[in-house]
């Protein structure tokens, strides 16, 4: 034979004689070939062993009987572990209860109070007017489209806070406090937002102070100012 054998059972076959070989095995790939319990009056050539099994075959005589040997199981019993069981003691629960240390606050409250734009505390330069309208605070605020218009408000506290409509057509304010430019603030919005709050960054001392506002135009568009409530803290 030559070639490949593959899934091969050569088995209880009974050569007693011929000229050559019983059994001759010239294949190069070999897959699971069996040789197996054959009487055969030569021995068997395989030239290449490699997935090829021979059990039981009989050179020159009489073919052996195949025999099952099932193996006997002895069964060892494995020693049955004694658990040890440990007390383990209950714990006594210990109440901690935390002192707690009071420290005083050296921080003060500080309340705020809104001043709507229509109070006589503000004094507002010729331009201004006042507009009704039910989403500003208290239900009007203060507009110009006059360059250079101002409106001054003196306040005591330590902060403060603008309230303003602001649109696209809306400008910017130069922001003074005590007399010093401060921050610009620009009301130039993509949309009609009213009661826009714009917060003062720093801390101010205590006391006296008086904010001034001064309108700025940007261009033929964008030539609106307003004022709707300042807020004091």
């Amino acid at each position: 034979m030559a070639g490949t054998l593959t899934n091969v059972s050569i088995a209880g076959n009974n050569i007693p004689g011929g000229q050559v070989r019983s059994i001759s095995l010239q294949t190069l790939i070999n897959q699971n070939v069996s040789v197996s319990y054959n009487t055969l009056f030569n021995d068997i050539y395989v030239y290449q062993p490699v997935g090829v099994t021979l059990t039981g075959n009989t050179i020159g005589g009489i073919a052996p009987t195949p025999t099952n040997v099932v193996p006997s199981a002895t069964f060892t019993a494995l020693p049955t572990a004694t658990p040890t069981r440990t007390t383990v003691p209950s714990p006594t629960p210990t109440l901690i209860v935390p002192t707690a240390t009071r420290v005083p606050s050296t921080a003060t409250s500080v309340s705020s109070k809104t001043y709507d734009s229509k109070l006589s505390a503000f004094v507002y330069s010729s331009g201004w007017q006042t507009v009704s309208a039910s989403n500003a605070y208290g239900g009007s605020y203060r507009e110009t489209t006059q360059n250079g218009a101002t409106v001054t408000f003196p306040f005591t506290g330590q902060s403060f806070s603008i309230l303003y409509k602001g649109g696209v057509s809306f400008s910017k304010f130069d922001i003074y406090l005590d007399g010093k430019l401060v921050a610009t603030l620009d009301e130039k919005l993509s949309t009609a937002t009213y009661q826009k709050r714009w917060d003062y960054p720093g801390q101010l001392v205590s006391g006296n102070h008086t904010l001034k506002m001064v309108f700025k135009v940007t261009s033929s568009t964008v030539y609106r100012g307003s004022l709707d409530a300042v807020i004091v803290r």
